[in-house]
């Protein structure tokens, strides 16, 4: 049993919630999509972000939790209902929100670790009745439209741009040709990820360390090809190649002095525009059942070895 004290206002939706509390809710897993790839996490939170979902909270949950948290965020914030049920309640001037998870299809670093944001948007007039909603008691949340706290997953920060026009040709051979957007959610690097890479490729001239150089600028081929990561992609390359040109004209070093521009990693001239990126997700209840059954097995197949032994 419990006491909340409250000194404003409720909705009728919220008190009844709190009362049944008590009982235990359980959530329809069925129903909770789970992004298997990074890039598929973040491509849904952009979806997100796009559909007017600006307030969030982002969390880590482990994989004997998993199933608790997600009854109590079921029973408080409805994560399980329908795009349709959400769509209709948000045309009722009433606050909505919506879960997006992330878990590497081979496990995660930080021993079966779930990542999620929890995203939330008020009713379509945006009236002060639809922010009346338990998510906005409960959570510490951050508003994503604030760029002091925009959101930032691993070295990714959202950010809106005015996006120009621009023609590309996909991998497939295919030419698109995009119209000028304004206000478009894309990613950027980090001001600290931009910061490490060029300190970090300076350390290497420095100790004569050309692997360590190549393996920088070839790490920078594989990000995420966000619009906004593209440009930075741009801006990186050119340092990198500005600063080992004066590095080996100004050295006093006659061995590196003797270098050519083409000895060092030759970067792509610009990442791919990435267009119809397939996400990847699988059902909670799915992936907890195959996960159950891989460590009953594992478990097995390890009981019979020590049988042997």
């Amino acid at each position: 049993m419990f006491l909340i004290f409250y000194s404003g206002k409720m909705s009728c939706d919220l008190w009844e919630r709190i009362a049944m509390s008590k009982y235990e809710h359980k959530a329809d897993l069925s129903k909770i999509e789970v992004c298997k790839n990074l890039t598929g996490f973040l491509r849904s939170i952009q979806f997100a972000l796009a559909s007017g979902y600006r307030y969030y909270v982002t969390g880590q949950i482990s994989y004997d939790k998993i199933v608790s948290v997600m009854n109590k965020f079921d029973e408080m914030y409805r994560i399980c209902e329908s795009a349709m049920d959400r769509t209709r309640r948000h045309k009722l001037d009433q606050a909505v929100v919506t879960i997006k998870v992330f878990f590497p299809v081979n496990g995660s670093k930080e021993n079966d670790v779930f990542h999620y944001i929890l995203l939330a948007k008020p009713g379509i007039n945006k009236s002060k009745r639809s922010m009346d909603h338990i998510f906005f008691y409960r959570e510490k949340y951050s508003d994503a439209h604030n760029k002091k706290q925009a959101i930032t997953i691993e070295h990714y920060v959202f950010t809106r741009i005015n996006k120009e026009a621009y023609e590309a040709i996909l991998p497939s051979g295919k030419q698109i040709k995009s119209a000028t957007q304004e206000g478009v959610w894309t990613c950027t690097l980090s001001e600290k990820y931009i910061k490490n890479m060029r300190d970090g490729f300076n350390a290497t001239l420095l100790n004569r360390d050309w692997f360590a150089a190549h393996r920088i600028m070839c790490s920078q081929t594989k990000l995420i090809p966000f619009h906004g990561v593209r440009h930075d992609y741009l801006s990186l390359r050119k340092y990198f190649y500005k600063t080992y040109n004066e590095f080996i004209k100004t050295s006093n070093d006659p061995v590196i002095r003797s270098k050519k521009p083409k000895e060092i990693y030759q970067m792509l001239e610009k990442l791919m525009v990435m267009k119809g990126i397939t996400i990847f997700k699988i059902k909670l209840s799915e992936l907890l059942n195959n996960k159950i059954l891989k460590k009953t097995t594992i478990r097995k197949s390890r009981q019979q070895q020590d049988n042997n032994q």
